[in-house]
């Protein structure tokens, strides 16, 4: 069983939307029949994929674990490089600031490169993170660059 919290970000979204951003590999037939058979349900109860979601609503996947991590929207690139992360500078709910290295991507040239959006994307994950929209900007000073990944969307400005 795993149970998620609608944030205030996530607020207003329908919730066949939300499954699909949590399950991101499993197919929408599937989700339905999750809810159809009440294995996946909101605030305890059964749902039909339509509802607007409000923050605070509980949404509990009853899968197997087994199933759970086969659909989970955590890719293998993402998994296990939190031990390559470097030092934090400044965390908070929207914004994670790190001290990169000299000589560690950013963003991915080649499909077996490792970036710091893919660690930072591992430490937000095994943070207890669901955004999939994590991004990695950069801002260059002399001799240095401190990196900004999103925790959240950008608000309206």
């Amino acid at each position: 069983m795993k149970e998620f919290t609608v944030s205030q970000s996530e607020a207003g979204k329908r919730l066949d939307k939300y499954i699909a951003g949590i399950i991101k590999n499993a197919p929408a037939s599937f989700c339905y029949k999750m809810l159809r058979k009440k294995n996946i349900v909101l605030n305890g109860k059964k749902a039909t994929g339509s509802e607007a979601l409000n923050c605070g609503d509980v949404i509990t996947f009853y899968l197997s674990d087994e199933t759970f991590d086969k659909f989970s929207a955590r890719s293998q690139s993402v998994s296990g490089l939190t031990h390559l992360m470097p030092p934090v500078v400044y965390e908070d709910e929207d914004v994670l600031i790190v001290n990169k290295p000299s000589g560690m991507l950013t963003q991915r040239s080649y499909a077996n490169d490792t970036s710091l959006n893919e660690i930072c994307l591992s430490y937000l994950y095994d943070k207890g993170s669901r955004n999939r929209e994590q991004r990695v900007r950069r801002s260059v000073r002399v001799r240095r660059c401190s990196c900004r990944p999103c925790r959240s969307e950008p608000k309206d400005r």
